[in-house]
C-alpha cells in the first residue's frame, strides 16, 4: 500500500510541476483525481505502465494481475491558442487511464482504460502472441 501512495504522489507531482512550467506557446489548464482500476491479462504476469497525458512517460504500475491499483486521470481540460489534434488527443483521454502492457513473447498493448470515481473499473486484456 506504501507503494501505492508513492506512486499517486510522484504522479500528481509529476503533473503539478509540468503544469506550472508549460512553456508552450499555448495554455493548458487541466484538473486530475485519483482513480481505481483492477488489470488483468492472458497470460498474468505482464508489465503494466500509465502514460502521461502530458508527455507521454510512464510509470511502472507492476506486473498482473494488479487489483485496484490507484490511477491519476486527467478530467477536466481548457486550452488556448492549441492546435485542435492536440485538443482533440487530450479530450479522447479524459476520465481514462492510458496504458502500455508488455510481456515478452507478446505483442505490446497500448490505449485507454475506462475509469469511474465511485468504484474499481475491471479491465481484462488478452494479449496477443507475435507473430499472429
Amino acid at each position: 500500500m506504501k507503494h501505492h501512495i508513492a506512486l499517486v504522489a510522484a504522479i500528481v507531482a509529476a503533473l503539478f510541476v509540468t503544469g506550472c512550467n508549460n512553456t508552450r506557446k499555448y495554455k493548458f489548464e487541466y484538473k486530475t483525481d485519483q482513480r481505481h482500476v483492477t488489470i488483468t491479462t492472458e497470460p498474468s504476469g505482464a508489465s503494466v505502465y500509465q502514460v502521461s497525458f502530458l508527455d507521454n512517460s510512464s510509470i511502472s504500475l507492476g506486473k498482473t494481475p494488479l487489483h485496484q491499483v490507484p490511477v491519476v486521470v486527467l478530467t477536466w481540460a481548457k486550452f488556448k491558442k492549441a492546435s485542435p489534434a492536440r485538443v482533440n488527443a487530450v479530450h479522447k483521454q479524459l476520465n481514462s487511464v492510458v496504458v502500455r502492457i508488455e510481456k515478452e513473447g507478446y505483442e505490446p498493448y497500448s490505449g485507454p482504460l475506462r475509469t469511474d470515481p465511485n468504484l474499481a473499473v475491471e479491465h481484462h486484456i488478452q494479449l496477443r502472441r507475435q507473430g499472429q
